[in-house]
């Protein structure tokens, strides 16, 4: 199963500061998959409000998702390709989290409506949402390289 291959890879790299982090995450209801308008694709300063202003734990943050996100990417389009409802249904989860630990709101909002569907098992519309979610993701993937490169602060 995807989610525990992600789970584990991810828990194995994480220094405890984000363990401590991903446990608020759990614990928190503002993660809020609503897109506003006009909003970036990744929200730096609503990220550095989550970690506190900890740059470096920001970053941390943004070098695991870096890491992990294309084979997360490549399991999501595998999964709608073969109109894999179960399989979209985990895949789009761990990215929704993932996502919405970064402030990554359009492109949370997007993994959450892949999974919706595919709860709804309307495996018909997978590929019209795969493709507004590729979009988002590819603007998040932009602003990661971003911020890494010196722009967090």
């Amino acid at each position: 199963m995807f989610r525990s291959r992600f789970a584990s890879a991810f828990c194995a790299r994480r220094s405890p500061r984000v363990a401590q982090f991903a446990g608020m995450c759990a614990r928190s209801s503002e993660f809020s998959a609503v897109k506003n308008e006009g909003s970036k694709s990744l929200d730096r300063e609503e990220l550095l409000n989550r970690v506190e202003h900890d740059e470096e734990l920001a970053r941390e943050m943004l070098l695991i998702f870096q890491a992990n996100s294309q084979t997360s990417r490549e399991a999501l389009n595998a999964a709608v390709a073969a109109r894999n409802a179960d399989e979209v249904r985990n895949v789009a989860h761990a990215f929704r989290g993932m996502l919405a630990n970064l402030s990554a709101n359009p492109a949370s909002a997007a993994a959450a409506h892949l999974e919706e569907l595919a709860k709804g098992a309307r495996t018909d519309e997978l590929a019209g949402a795969w493709k507004v979610f590729e979009k988002e993701l590819g603007g998040v993937l932009l602003e990661v390289e971003h911020l890494l490169a010196g722009a967090l602060k």
